[in-house]
């Protein structure tokens, strides 16, 4: 064996077991940021499907599919990289060309992560909230007027105002006014105070009798004073009776009261109150009446004997 041969020998004895100090080396920073990368991606997504926020499906499947990309690319250039002499790849060559393509893949995956969550985030700012219900806080400072000033009304903007609806009643016909009820009228009476009608008087017939009472209560009609014999039917006038028109007192003589037909009976003397049509048939009456019209209403009496 030649000394050529004894250096190549030796050089690769020396070049085939690894140490320590050369694995670090070979693993360096990209392992480390690997690892680093790795819990930070697999929080982020974690993170990104509790949340639903960010990009769509699509947008991760690119964000994957870049990051096999760029991982497949590191993984050939650190295999060309850390090429054994003589075109050898030993196993550790490929342990740390997968490293340095996981590592490459992480990156990429958190980057682009990173990125679509603050592109999404800044979109739902940017967005208007969507219609809910007003709060509390939000009713109470509706109710403020706002202010005139431009900066007031550039920085706080107030819901718009719902008219409010009116509902128009239809309009009543006006109720008839109705004259307030009058009170109801006095029950016309006649009271004789001659002749007594607690004791009335015994007179000779063809005696002059005086006649006087009062009466209440003619509402507008008028009072008739007529006799009547219990010794005959029907009813007599008195000629110079007094006729009321309204309430008051009357007095009056009846001439030669009563004859001989009439001894030993009672002449009735009777008031009578008389509406239109009682006066009217009245007073077309001369002498006698057999039976007196409708409208007329006996309100008093009081009587005499004859003997």
């Amino acid at each position: 064996m030649n000394t050529d041969e004894v250096e190549d020998s030796t050089t690769a004895t020396k070049q085939d077991p690894p140490t320590v100090r050369t694995w670090a080396l070979k693993i360096g920073f990209w392992d480390i940021a690997a690892l680093v990368s790795l819990a930070a991606a697999i929080a982020q997504l974690v993170d990104f499907a509790a949340t639903k926020k960010g990009s769509s499906l699509g947008a991760s499947v690119v964000m994957v599919g870049a990051g096999i990309a760029v991982g497949i690319a590191v993984y050939f250039w650190r295999v060309r990289e850390l090429q054994a002499p003589g075109g050898r790849r030993t196993r550790r060559d490929l342990i740390l060309a997968l490293s340095s393509a996981f590592a490459a893949l992480a990156f990429t995956a958190l980057a682009v992560i990173l990125v679509f969550r603050a592109v999404a985030e800044g979109a739902s700012l940017a967005s208007p909230p969507p219609p809910g219900p007003t709060s509390s806080s939000a009713v109470a400072n509706s109710s403020v007027p706002p202010s005139n000033s431009p900066t007031s009304s550039a920085s706080t903007s107030s819901p718009p105002e719902i008219p409010a609806t009116t509902t128009t009643t239809p309009a009543q016909p006006p109720k008839p006014t109705t004259p307030p009820p009058s009170p109801p009228a006095t029950a016309a009476k006649a009271v004789f105070f001659e002749p007594s009608p607690s004791n009335p008087p015994t007179i000779t017939h063809g005696t002059n009798v005086r006649v006087s009472g009062s009466v209440s209560g003619l509402n507008g009609h008028t009072l008739w004073i007529l006799t009547r014999p219990d010794a005959g039917e029907g009813f007599y006038m008195i000629q110079n009776a007094a006729h009321m028109y309204e309430d008051g007192s009357w007095s009056f003589e009846d001439k030669e009261v009563g004859d001989a037909s009439d001894v030993n009976s009672n002449i009735r003397y009777i008031a009578f109150q008389a509406d239109e049509n009682c006066a009217r048939v009245l007073s077309g009456v001369d002498t006698f009446t057999k039976s007196m019209p409708d409208g007329c209403k006996d309100i008093g009496s009081t009587s005499v004997r004859v003997r």
